[in-house]
């Protein structure tokens, strides 16, 4: 008689571990049910709507017209595809994480504010933002982001999507993911340029490649983000040219603060260009940006072939300086077969309107019997 009560005892843990795993299984198996009364209140505070959700199997569901926005950007998706959360967690503590997929189709990404647009200010003069709100800092959220994305879902598809850079449109065929590796289609549609893009996330930056057969472009990219700010670098091959990019962030800067772009011998193929009886277009570019000052220098020649009917040396030369507000040319020179442009000293262009504040000169003589395109005599 002394053991039964040890034996009712025993009987009502096993009521409890029983009951505790039937409540388990029930809402285990019930997540299709309850999950969409719990994600509509989470989604709004996290700042994603959308306008429904449907059950895509019993391991995924889908969100259709979802938009989710934060202080700089909005994205919007037609559809996106996410697994349910008890499936998601069963595939990362069985070892299979890379099951756990995220699909979005028919998206839009828009900016809401970009610093380095709305301020025209030289960077001297303009209020030092804060961390968060440098270009430094948004590259480094945006790459935070990213990362916790891959974390939580280590593959993914991003479908027909766009977006607009410095008011061009570019088109996201695909781009996809898996662990932190990218690679995607992209386009330009008004310039019928397309191009593929590959990359790695790294914990403190990315490494992208982007290659265009339409443009003629193999361009490699490094980004590295640490508590002095970011750093940019680039190693381009354009038309089978070398050109390096180099550019130093600060930990509150938006503008840079150094960046160089140097094109030291580059040629580009006369046929290219349509300009018969020349040699190819040759010469160099340098470009200097350093505490809100730009530098500009551009000189290249293209000589007659020799044995053709004789021709004028092509020439551009050009020499200006700049910062965010205004640029200043002091010479520039155009010499095309039959043709002479020159601009007038120290001319000031803003980059508001209007442009152009004070009176210029552009001279320009012509020898018509010189030119090849028409059957023209005659001098101007």
């Amino acid at each position: 008689m002394e053991g039964m009560p040890r034996v009712r005892a025993g009987r009502g843990w096993w009521a409890v571990v029983l009951g505790l795993l039937l409540f388990l299984a029930l809402v285990w198996l019930g997540a299709p049910v309850w999950f969409p009364w719990l994600l509509k209140p989470l989604a709004r505070r996290a700042g994603l709507a959308y306008a429904s959700y449907e059950r895509a199997g019993y391991s995924h569901f889908t969100l259709g017209q979802a938009v989710y926005t934060n202080q700089t950007t909005r994205v919007s998706a037609a559809e996106v595809e996410l697994p349910l959360p008890t499936t998601w967690a069963w595939r990362r503590w069985s070892g299979n994480a890379n099951q756990n997929q995220i699909a979005v189709r028919h998206w839009r990404l828009e900016p809401l504010a970009s610093p380095a647009s709305s301020n025209v200010t030289p960077p001297s003069a303009a209020v030092n933002p804060t961390p968060a709100d440098s270009t430094a800092g948004l590259v480094s959220e945006a790459l935070a982001q990213l990362l916790k994305i891959t974390d939580w879902f280590p593959s993914g598809t991003l479908a027909e999507g766009e977006t607009q850079v410095a008011g061009i449109t570019l088109e996201a065929t695909q781009l996809l993911w898996r662990d932190r590796d990218l690679r995607g289609l992209i386009a330009i549609p008004a310039q019928n340029q397309t191009a593929t893009i590959t990359g790695q996330l790294r914990s403190a930056g990315a490494d992208l490649r982007l290659t265009s057969k339409t443009a003629r472009l193999d361009a490699e990219f490094r980004i590295s983000t640490n508590r002095a700010g970011l750093s940019l670098s680039s190693l381009s091959q354009i038309w089978g040219n070398p050109v390096e990019i180099a550019a130093r962030f600060g930990p509150h800067d938006v503008w840079p603060e150094t960046a160089t772009l140097k094109a030291d011998r580059f040629r580009l193929p006369a046929t290219a260009l349509g300009w018969p009886g020349y040699a190819d277009l040759a010469g160099s570019v340098m470009a200097r940006w350093t505490n809100g000052e730009l530098a500009v220098s551009v000189d290249a020649t293209a000589a007659p072939l020799p044995g053709r009917e004789p021709l004028p040396e092509l020439a551009f030369r050009l020499q200006a300086r700049g910062d965010t507000n205004e640029v200043f040319i002091p010479s520039a020179k155009l010499s095309a077969p039959g043709f002479s442009f020159e601009l007038s000293r120290d001319v000031e262009l803003h980059l508001r309107a209007p442009w152009l504040r004070e009176p210029a000169r552009l001279v320009v003589t012509a020898d018509l019997a010189a030119q090849p395109w028409l059957p023209l005599t005659g001098h101007v």
